[in-house]
């Protein structure tokens, strides 16, 4: 798949921020006052960016190790949260029923709704 590019890519953009932040910090004393606050500013960008993609990448060497894609994984947890809300419903019909008669019109039409989505 395109999963080894996927990684280069990652780790080439890391490499960057690395090497942005270093370069940042050797010239920051080299460089007028208005030019440092523009260096510390951009290296507090780069390093937000960093830490996201060091956590993205650490998710995708985590889905490789499992041996799985993003869509096997997404189509997963999806399937987890179904389960999840059928076994919190409950499966007394009577109950439902009194839940729709004990509710306004405008709730009824969430309730039908939802009963007929997750079931």
């Amino acid at each position: 798949m395109n999963y080894q590019q996927f990684f280069r890519l990652l780790v080439c953009v890391s490499l960057y921020g690395v090497a942005f932040i270093v370069l940042g910090c050797v010239t920051f004393r080299i460089q007028s006052q208005p030019l440092r606050i523009w260096i510390i500013v951009n290296i507090g960008i780069v390093g937000l960016m960093f830490i996201l993609n060091f956590n993205l990448m650490l998710f995708h060497f985590y889905l490789k190790f499992r041996g799985q894609t993003t869509y096997d994984f997404i189509i997963q947890r999806r399937q987890n949260q179904v389960r999840q809300v059928q076994q919190q419903m409950p499966t007394n019909l009577w109950y439902i029923f009194f839940l729709y008669l004990s509710t306004s019109k405008k709730q009824n039409k969430k309730i039908i709704i939802r009963i007929n989505i997750e079931s």
